[in-house]
Formats: C-alpha cells, structure tokens, sequence
C-alpha cells in the first residue's frame, strides 16, 4: 500500500469538454479535495486528476494479481449520476513529480493506450468520510502490470495514474486530509 504523500502528488487539471468554463490546462492547486469526474453538478467544468505514488517496492516484472485505489468521500453534496470513470497510467517508468505552476502538466504526459473503465454505483458515496468498497475503484492491475514489466522499471520508481470522465464524486485530497489521501494497493 502507497499513499499519496505531499500535496503536490495529487493534482487537477481543466480540460477540454463540452460545458468546460474553466481556462483549459488550468491547475486547481491546494484543493482540499479531489472532483472525479466534474468540478461542478451537472457535468460541468471536465478535470483530469492526476494521482503520482512514489516508492512503489515492487521489483521488475514481479506478477500484479490485483491493483485498485481506495479513496475517502470528501463531500456528497455534488454527487453526479451516472459517474463512469477511466482510469489511466502515465508509460514510464519513474514517473516526475507534478508541477502545478505549470499549465498542461498533468495531459501532456504520455499515457499507455489502453485504460481501465470504472462505473461508480448510482447513489453511492452519500456518507463524509465513508471509505469502504464503494470507494474502491476497479482492478487497475493491467495498468501497474505495464508499468513494472518496463525494461527500466526498478523498485523504488514513482509511478502516476489518472482518472477523467462523466459524473462527479468528491475524494479527500492530500491537502485536505493526509490521512486520508488516496491510497493504491498492489497486490
């Protein structure tokens, strides 16, 4: 398990969407929480949030049976419904740290084509603090499988995963509770 550790390993950024009202490549830096999905109710102002564990203990080409992200609701007063989610991974092997001075910090990173869809149950999320299995995010394990079978992967490297899409459920953020950052457990 690997939680985020500093605030600037869990960032968001504005991108292109059809109700996006936000300047495009924007970072919001020091939320206290983290918006999956939309800042706002109703589908508006898309974000890409970017997630960035350092650390990871995981020798190359070790085996990932099972990977998945354990989140904290923030907030339930923006739930969004239907809130389908992707999950992605930045394609190198020691991911850089964020910089959120920086406009398109998060989307100009090269992501592996290939994502992982995470549909969150209608209606859920509706306690403050609430970390449970409805705050699990799918098996990401094809997305860390890519990472560590990389020829320079060593353990120890920084990995980053990102997640955009429809709907919106609020996360804590580092800044918000360190405690309760978002955690990424491989098995």
């Amino acid at each position: 398990s690997v939680r985020i550790s500093t605030p600037e390993d869990d960032l968001e950024e504005y991108i292109p969407g059809a109700n996006q009202t936000k300047i495009l490549g924007s970072m919001d830096i020091g939320s206290s929480d983290l918006e999956l999905g939309m800042e706002t109710k109703d589908n508006i102002d898309p974000m890409l949030i970017g997630l960035r564990f350092t650390n990871i203990a995981i020798p190359k080409g070790s085996l990932i049976s099972k990977a998945y992200l354990q989140f904290t609701v923030d907030n339930t007063n923006k739930n969004t419904d239907p809130c389908n989610l992707f999950i992605y991974a930045e394609s190198t092997s020691n991911s850089i740290s964020f910089d959120g001075s920086q406009p398109f910090n998060l989307s100009k990173r090269n992501f592996f084509n290939d994502s992982v869809e995470w549909n969150i149950p209608v209606g859920s999320w509706t306690t403050i603090g609430q970390k449970s299995l409805d705050q699990q995010s799918t098996d990401v394990s094809i997305l860390i499988q890519r990472i560590v079978d990389q020829e320079s992967w060593n353990g120890g490297n920084a990995l980053s995963l990102f997640i955009k899409g429809s709907g919106l459920r609020e996360a804590e953020s580092f800044d918000g509770s360190p405690a309760d950052a978002p955690l990424l457990i491989i098995e």
